[in-house]
């Protein structure tokens, strides 16, 4: 099997290629992991409020409760949706990466990378 970082010609190439491109992929990954988990916080931090006002609210005895209790039910549902997007994101982003892998073969890439170092 041929080695590309063997050659420096083709290590420089590769490097050029693909590091801006993994950057900016790093770049967007990042932002989406902080928003991800900032929204996952303040979910976290809205059940907590709501399960203290149901607590609340019960020991006074009102019917307001019912209420904070729909929001509880609603706010679960939104997590389970975001989760259930996650998912899917992920499965497209595993399709994609195969169907770039079946349009660039890697035997049609080796075969034109050893004949450019050919003529170089």
């Amino acid at each position: 099997m041929f080695n590309f970082w063997s050659n420096p010609i083709l290590k420089v190439i590769f490097t050029c290629l693909f590091a801006e491109e993994q950057r900016e992929v790093d770049r967007q990954l990042k932002s989406w992991k902080k928003t991800s988990r900032e929204t996952k916080a303040a979910r976290k931090r809205r059940r907590q409020k709501l399960e203290l006002e149901i607590k609340e609210i019960g020991q006074r005895g009102n019917e307001d409760m019912r209420l904070l209790a729909k929001q509880l039910v609603q706010l679960r549902k939104q997590k389970q949706r975001s989760y259930t997007a996650n998912t899917a994101a992920m499965g497209a982003a595993g399709r994609a990466m195969s169907d770039m892998n079946r349009l660039i073969k890697p035997e049609e890439l080796i075969a034109t990378i050893n004949a450019f170092l050919e003529k170089t």
